[in-house]
């Protein structure tokens, strides 16, 4: 088993790895949050109730969907 090593994301080595089809994003580096919103029930399949496990990022600013802030949480419907 490999050892953590424990370091700052300044200091942790850059990879140059690439494969075939593969696109680098730039990422913001600011601090994010989640709200995670856990067996949300979206349909019931055979009797059977199906969840969703939604993640919906946020930062500073407030919650972000597709980018875009938006000030409440969106409603999913099936």
């Amino acid at each position: 088993m490999v050892e953590a090593n424990m370091c700052s994301y300044e200091d942790f080595p850059k990879s140059e790895l690439t494969t075939e089809g593969m696109k680098t994003i730039e990422a913001n580096r600011q601090p994010r949050h989640s709200q995670v919103l856990w067996n949300v029930e979206y349909a019931k399949k055979d009797g059977y109730p199906l969840h969703l496990q939604i993640i919906l990022p946020q930062s500073p600013e407030g919650m972000l969907i597709g980018g875009k802030r938006v000030d409440e949480t969106p409603e999913m419907t099936a």
